[in-house]
C-alpha cells in the first residue's frame, strides 16, 4: 500500500470510534471491484473496500501441499483511468488511474496455497508532497506495500495471481499544486509466503496528469487522470537457465 485514500468511517455506532485513513493509491486490490466502477449496473453504487469481497472469516490455515513458486513474470495489463468510469463514479471521484495486473508464476502447475509478497523501493518522484498528505493525514513513501497476494485467487488460476495498483481519490490530487504533470517510479519483486526469494523484477511508473471532467449539471471539475505502466526489468529465470514460457512477458499496453 502507498499514500492516503479517503476517509471509511465504521459502521458501528460508537460515537467515538475512530476514523480509520486507508492510502491514495493501493497496491494489490480486489480485482473484482472493477465491477463497481466500470459495468452500469446496480453494483456501479457498490461501497469501495480493500481486500476480498465479503466478510473474512477466520479458516484454520494448513501447511500448502504445492510447492513455492520461484519465478514471476507478467501475463497480462488492464489499464484504466478516470475516463473508463462511469458518469456517476466520475463525479464520485477526483482522482482515478490503475493498472490491473495478472502475473504467472512458476516452474510447476499447481502453486496453490501460496502468497507473494510484494517488495517496493522508489526510483524517482516528480509529484508535490500533497499527492502523498491529503486532508492532516500523515505522510507515505511514494512506494510501500503489504498485502501477500494468494495465487489461484479471483479467478487467475493455479499459476497466477492479480496484482493492482491503483491511486483513486475523492479529490483531485493536482488540484491548487501548481503542478499539471508528474510521474513516480516503483521497483518490485515478489517473496513467496513473505520470505522465498523469486526472479523476476518489476517497474510501475504512475504518471499524473491535470484535466478536467464535466459534470451531469453541465459544470465542469478539476480532476488527475493519467496512466499506470508496470514492465519487466530482469527476465524471469531459473537460477539454473532460461524458464522456457514462463520467461515471456506478455504485456498489455494502451494509453488513454
Amino acid at each position: 500500500m502507498s499514500s492516503y485514500l479517503f476517509d471509511k468511517r465504521s459502521s458501528c455506532p460508537n460515537a467515538n470510534k475512530s476514523i480509520q485513513r486507508k492510502p491514495f493509491f493501493t497496491f494489490n486490490e480486489d480485482a473484482l471491484v472493477n465491477r463497481h466502477f466500470f459495468e452500469k449496473s446496480p453494483d456501479a453504487s457498490a461501497v469501495h473496500t480493500d481486500g476480498p469481497p465479503g466478510p473474512q472469516q477466520n479458516v484454520p490455515q494448513q501447511a500448502p501441499v504445492t510447492p513455492c513458486p520461484t519465478s514471476v513474470s507478467i501475463g497480462a495489463l488492464a489499464h484504466y483511468n478516470h475516463s473508463n468510469l462511469t458518469p456517476a463514479k466520475g463525479e464520485e471521484f477526483g482522482t482515478y488511474l490503475e493498472v490491473m495486473s495478472t502475473m504467472n508464476v512458476g516452474p510447476g502447475p499447481d502453486h496453490t496455497g501460496h502468497c507473494m509478497k510484494e517488495k517496493l523501493t522508489t526510483v524517482s518522484d516528480s509529484c508535490p508532497a500533497q499527492i502523498y498528505s491529503r486532508a492532516g493525514a500523515k505522510e507515505s513513501q511514494p512506494c510501500t506495500g503489504n498485502k501477500c497476494l494468494k495465487v489461484n485467487s479471483y479467478g487467475s488460476g493455479p499459476t497466477a495471481f492479480i496484482d493492482m495498483h491503483r491511486t483513486h481519490d475523492p479529490s483531485s490530487l493536482l488540484e491548487g499544486s501548481g503542478v499539471n504533470a508528474c510521474s513516480v517510479v516503483c521497483e518490485q519483486i515478489y517473496l513467496c509466503d513473505r520470505t522465498g526469494a523469486t526472479t523476476g523484477k518489476f517497474r510501475i511508473t504512475r504518471n499524473y496528469k491535470a484535466d478536467t471532467f464535466t459534470k451531469s449539471d453541465g459544470t465542469k471539475m478539476h480532476i488527475t487522470t493519467g496512466d499506470v505502466q508496470k514492465d519487466t526489468i530482469q527476465p524471469a529465470t531459473f537460477p539454473h537457465g532460461p524458464l522456457g514460457d514462463f520467461e515471456v512477458t506478455e504485456e498489455i499496453k494502451h494509453t488513454a
